[in-house]
């Protein structure tokens, strides 16, 4: 256990990635938009992947399907995760 905020918030960026995966994984894009927000919000810098995963998931989350199918390349050339391969396969 973190004993102040700065130790504990460090944490939640790994742990929201985490969660992110699995949600993405098990309800799709649009429910795993606030976890991948978390990531963004607690890293101090993210990387190009965590942010375009999270502009992949605000695209699924606003229905936008042009932009969607956009991240989507975005998030390929960058190296989808192993985890997320089913996500991203084809």
């Amino acid at each position: 256990p973190a004993d102040d905020w700065r130790a504990a918030s460090a944490n939640w960026g790994d742990e929201a990635w985490h969660r992110g995966e699995q949600v993405l994984l098990a309800s799709g894009p649009a429910a795993a938009r606030p976890w991948f927000a978390l990531v963004l919000a607690h890293v101090a810098e993210p990387t190009d992947l965590q942010r375009a995963l999270h502009g992949f998931c605000v695209a699924a989350a606003d229905g936008d399907a042009a932009r969607l199918a956009a991240m989507t390349v975005v998030v390929r050339r960058l190296g989808v995760p192993a985890a997320l391969a089913p996500v991203f396969a084809g």
